[in-house]
């Protein structure tokens, strides 16, 4: 028998809900359970955590020398723009704030890992694969599901990868600043873009996004 695509991807499906009415990070006992929605196994934590300090971005692309010229990127050599994005996340995240990283922390013949640039950033981060990443030690998503204030959004490194059944929001990256249909909010399409031309290079919060889409 020839499996879904989609529903082999789900299998590493994360929901977690945010409270926004309990002040303090606190990740719950892991469960197992089937979306009601889409039939699809998750597992699931229970992640209380503020709006405005749980975060989201996407394609640092650190030590990625041809991102500057691809992406427009206003920054004169690679350590220029590794120690501005490291210093602006920096500057953004707390410790103990969750952030929803969404894929391609580094990229380049002589990139560093994703583990040393991970060490180098502040927060709680949830990693979901992107196109270049590799970690032995980082437990890497291909989709995580969030849940917050009765909105359900799909967190994933390319918004094409999204399951068939998926009806909801979807916050991506993987796109940069390439296209203009997938500026940071899209009603229409129902997309969120956080790569990191589009969110100014730090972490935009869960806050911000909900007051523009929602």
């Amino acid at each position: 028998m020839v499996r879904n695509r989609d529903s082999e991807i789900a299998e590493e499906l994360v929901e977690i809900f945010v409270n926004p009415r309990v002040k303090k990070t606190d990740v719950a006992k892991s469960v197992t359970r089937r979306d009601r929605d889409t039939q699809l196994k998750e597992w699931s934590k229970e992640l209380h955590a503020d709006l405005d300090k749980t975060y989201f971005i996407s394609d640092l692309h650190l030590d990625h020398v041809n991102i500057i010229k691809y992406s427009g990127r206003p920054f004169d050599s690679i350590d220029e723009m590794n120690s501005f994005i490291i210093r602006s996340w920096n500057r953004t995240v707390m410790k103990r704030d969750p952030v929803f990283f969404l894929g391609d922390m580094a990229y380049g013949r002589g990139s560093r890992t994703i583990d040393y640039w991970a060490s180098k950033l502040k927060g709680e981060i949830f990693f979901v694969k992107g196109s270049h990443d590799r970690s032995k030690t980082i437990k890497l998503y291909d989709k995580i599901v969030l849940r917050v204030n009765g909105q359900r959004f799909l967190l994933v490194h390319d918004p094409f990868r999204k399951p068939h059944e998926w009806n909801g929001w979807v916050i991506h990256g993987h796109l940069h600043n390439r296209d203009p249909t997938y500026s940071l909010v899209n009603k229409e399409n129902r997309t969120v873009n956080v790569s990191a031309e589009i969110v100014d290079y730090k972490p935009i919060s869960l806050e911000r996004i909900l007051e523009l889409c929602c």
